[in-house]
């Protein structure tokens, strides 16, 4: 395991608030293979955390994990692998990809059992009529989640190119049509239960995507993977 290295920002208390930009708390987890692990803390976090996840306590909703290309492996591997950190909290990872990151989610797959994957069809080439086609089709992504995994809460979903699902109708890419599913789909996702959230990681794919995800998100996770340590930034919004 690599060690965690983790910086919260912003006020933690009300995530409505501007971010004030001043580090609130670290926290390092070291561990070993012959030692196990041990940490040490300052600014008030539990000894207990560690996992990159814990940090976030109760808060739930949609988190935009921001980390280089080359680092989305090993990184996620680290987090979505961790038997004990879900066992301990109850709660259940699943891994949404699309097209691109296909190949690094089966990767991650093949190393990891804790964690359900699922691969998400090329909507955008769908041809859609109207809004309502387009609200079923964010019910129906949230409710084959749901049902596939047969539950409802206490999901930790990650995202992988969540930039590059998009809506067309007859003439190309659509706004309206892709405004419409995205709402349905984070409303179908997280507002009937508070206890999920949804990590999306955007690389590539449409920037208005990008620009529309960014007005749902609660706060920005930003890793960093240098000198086998990673360094998280949570950045509250």
């Amino acid at each position: 395991m690599f060690p965690w290295i983790v910086i919260h920002e912003g006020n933690l208390f009300d995530t409505q608030k501007p971010l004030k930009c001043a580090i609130l708390s670290e926290f390092q987890s070291m561990v070993s293979e012959s030692d196990g692990p041990s940490s040490s803390k300052t600014g008030g976090i539990s000894s207990s955390m560690t996992h990159p996840l814990d940090m976030l306590g109760d808060t739930y909703g949609i988190f935009d994990l921001m980390m280089d290309t080359s680092s989305i492996k090993p990184i996620l591997t680290e987090i979505l692998c961790s038997s004990d950190h879900w066992r301990r909290n109850g709660r259940h990872p699943v891994v949404l990809s699309t097209f691109p990151f296909s190949a690094i989610a089966r990767e991650i797959n093949a190393s990891c059992s804790e964690a359900l994957f699922y691969e998400i069809a090329n909507v955008e080439r769908m041809i859609v009529g109207d809004s309502r086609h387009a609200m079923n089709l964010g019910d129906q992504l949230a409710f084959e989640i749901f049902s596939t995994v047969m539950m409802i809460s206490d999901l930790d979903i990650f995202l992988l190119g969540a930039s590059n699902l998009y809506l067309s109708d007859r003439r190309g890419f659509n706004r309206d049509l892709t405004d419409v599913f995205w709402s349905s789909f984070i409303s179908s996702l997280l507002m009937r239960n508070d206890r999920n959230r949804l990590f999306i990681l955007i690389k590539g794919g449409l920037k208005y995507v990008s620009d529309l995800l960014s007005e749902y998100i609660v706060a920005r996770i930003s890793m960093e993977l240098s000198d086998q340590t990673i360094r998280i930034r949570l950045i509250y919004l």
